[in-house]
């Protein structure tokens, strides 16, 4: 694990590893309580299933 990297805290070296525009976010939640950590998990869930929502949504009127 590298000291320089933010992300080697939250990712295993086999992980995924969030954008480059997101390793400062990734890097603040490990100062965040569980209470904080458990309301960006839940904003970051919302944004996915919207996400999936939409491209569902998409393929339902292109075909």
């Amino acid at each position: 694990m590298r000291r320089s990297d933010p992300c080697a805290f939250l990712f295993d070296e086999e992980e995924r590893k969030p954008p480059g525009d997101f390793l400062l976010q990734f890097d603040a939640l490990l100062e965040l309580n569980e209470e904080e950590k458990k309301v960006v998990r839940a904003v970051l869930d919302g944004l996915v299933l919207r996400h999936q929502a939409k491209k569902f949504m998409d393929r339902q009127h292109a075909a």
